[in-house]
């Protein structure tokens, strides 16, 4: 038997770097017969349920495997993977890490890591990553599109382009490449030359936009969108939908532009359309949108209510029920939603709905040496003793001095610490004290947290 699972395993191997999902299925299989537990043939289970696009089957195994530590790269970059496609970047950046610890040279590893760092607006480590994945690899395509963007972020548009030359040479038919040298040309308000590229109907259109019609209409559409040019966004929209009539994503597109041109009948129809071919975020949050400017606002929130529950995890569908019930008046129901809201995204958005929301709902206490907000109801119960078991982290309240009042957080307080470890006031030296029922409802609240995390 160890002989035959060590063979079946080295077969895996092999059809794995052959992409030979047909005889890794039967490998895979047999070694789940022979060696269910051990951890190599579930690394390679992971694999093959990756590779085979069963991404739900995949995630439970790589968990495991990564929560042991495992020295095995690809586990770790395939993690990364999953996370950044669960919008969890800051996870994925730490799995492409890992895995680079593991192999510090490998190109995609590199090339990961490069995507997420200009993803997170660090330009400069992205630009020094993808250099390296290029040095490892010159021939990828992908890696000079990736440069490209760099360039793109920092608006170095003509450097940008002679970028895109070496990425169209070696991915001549892929449809994104030619999509950043569009956005370029919107940039640089060449429009004639975008359209030269994507319309299809154009003498000059290149091979991926003929192969790809209804994409390259509704590209054009997003660029005339992007600049406020509605009217001709509708044009190349409509186009879009004539070619593929059943596609979503266009359907939802025109209807959006609908919207902004006042179409509304039009867009209605259209979300109506696409809702019944498949339930999107988008399509809730449109219907929302459209409800709301027709004054039909019960209809709004059950459509963003609605679309929550099919999206749980969906931040753009919670924000704008926040916004709704903000636009409404109805602001301890805005503030009900604010917790889930923040911690599903971090935004200069939020930060402002939040800020607007708490506005009309609360006070606010905030660290008199690094400035920390809590937010905390107007009217708020008696809050008793607090019971804690575990360490609070720095960003919550450690106490207010009796003598001069002020307030610090534990990340500050840490830095006046007295000898029987207790907080102490850095100016009047008294120990700090939890003398405001806000202080304790804020610890209280972070308790409960951690309480409901456990469960």
């Amino acid at each position: 038997d160890t002989e035959a699972v060590k063979a079946y395993q080295k077969a895996a191997s092999v059809f794995m770097n052959e992409n030979n999902l047909t005889d890794l299925e039967e490998t895979v299989h047999r070694l789940d017969t022979l060696d269910k537990k051990s951890v190599k043939t579930k690394a390679i289970k992971a694999k093959y349920y990756f590779a085979s696009g069963e991404e739900e089957k995949a995630l439970p195994v790589i968990r495991e495997l990564t929560a042991g530590n495992t020295k095995d790269s690809a586990l770790w970059y395939l993690s990364g993977l999953l996370k950044r496609n669960s919008r969890d970047l800051s996870g994925s950046s730490a799995d492409f890490e890992k895995a680079l610890d593991l192999e510090p040279d490998y190109p995609m590893y590199l090339f990961r890591l490069s995507e997420n760092r200009l993803d997170e607006g660090n330009t400069a480590e992205s630009l020094s990553l993808i250099d390296k994945a290029l040095a490892g690899d010159k021939e990828n395509g992908w890696f000079w599109n990736q440069k490209a963007r760099c360039f793109m972020a920092e608006n170095n548009l003509e450097e940008a382009l002679e970028l895109l030359k070496e990425a169209e040479e070696r991915l001549p038919d892929e449809f994104s490449v030619w999509e950043n040298k569009g956005e370029i040309y919107r940039r640089m308000g060449q429009w004639d030359s975008m359209a030269d590229i994507f319309n299809p109907l154009s003498p000059a259109a290149r091979r991926a936009a003929l192969l790809n019609p209804g994409k390259a209409f509704n590209f054009c559409g997003n660029m005339y969108t992007k600049d406020g040019k509605y009217a001709l966004a509708l044009e190349f929209y409509q186009k879009a939908v004539d070619a593929e009539k059943e596609n979503p994503v266009f359907l939802i597109n025109k209807a959006s532009a609908d919207i902004e041109e006042g179409n509304l009948s039009e867009a209605d129809a259209l979300l109506g359309k696409a809702y019944e071919i498949k339930h999107s975020p988008e399509i809730y949050n449109l219907l929302g949108t459209l409800a709301e400017i027709k004054g039909e606002y019960p209809r709004a929130e059950v459509a963003f209510r609605q679309g929550l529950e099919e999206f749980p995890d969906e931040p753009d569908l919670l924000y704008s029920l926040v916004q709704h019930y903000y636009g409404l008046g109805k602001f301890e129901k805005a503030d009900a939603l604010l917790s889930a809201l923040n911690k599903k995204e971090k935004s200069k958005r939020v930060q402002e709905i939040t800020d607007a929301v708490q506005e009309k709902t609360s006070r606010i206490i905030s660290c008199s040496r690094c400035g920390r907000k809590w937010a905390v109801p107007f009217y708020i119960p008696p809050q008793g003793r607090i019971s804690l078991q575990a360490e609070p982290p720095d960003e919550m309240p450690a106490g207010r001095c009796p003598v001069c009042g002020k307030t610090f957080c534990i990340g500050c307080g840490k830095e006046n610490l007295g000898n029987d470890g207790r907080f102490k006031c850095p100016d009047c030296n008294e120990n700090l004290r939890l003398m405001d029922e806000g202080l304790i409802y804020t610890l209280n609240k972070w308790i409960e947290e951690q309480n409901l995390e456990k469960e």
